[in-house]
């Protein structure tokens, strides 16, 4: 039996599980901080996760915000890497050649 070629790389579905991936990684750790700090103590039976964990909101909120930041610049990257999801034209100009002629510098003609 023939051994059939693997398949090619694709950079876009390997970025999206990634990411899914490290979404559900930060979630778990939410998770897991949230019934930490919702357990009972032996002086307070019924402790507030805002008592116990003050930060607890706000460290999530820098944790999303982080993600989506990185999550967002690697889709942008990634479309000017690969020239955009849509086959658009780049917006950015071609760069113009110049002759030598036209370069201040080179022809700096001596003043008397």
């Amino acid at each position: 039996m023939a051994k059939t070629p693997p398949l090619p790389f694709r950079p876009q579905p390997f970025l999206f599980r990634m990411l899914l991936a490290v979404f559900l990684i930060e979630c778990g750790f939410l998770a897991f901080a949230f019934v930490k700090c919702s357990e009972p103590l032996p002086d307070n039976p019924v402790p507030l996760v805002n008592e116990r964990c003050p930060r607890l909101g706000q460290r999530s909120q820098e944790i999303f915000q982080q993600a989506m930041a990185v999550t967002l610049s690697l889709l942008g990257g990634g479309a000017l890497a690969a020239g955009g999801f849509s086959g658009a034209p780049s917006p950015l100009p071609p760069q113009v050649k110049k002759k030598k002629e036209d370069d201040p510098i080179i022809n700096k003609q001596p003043q008397p």
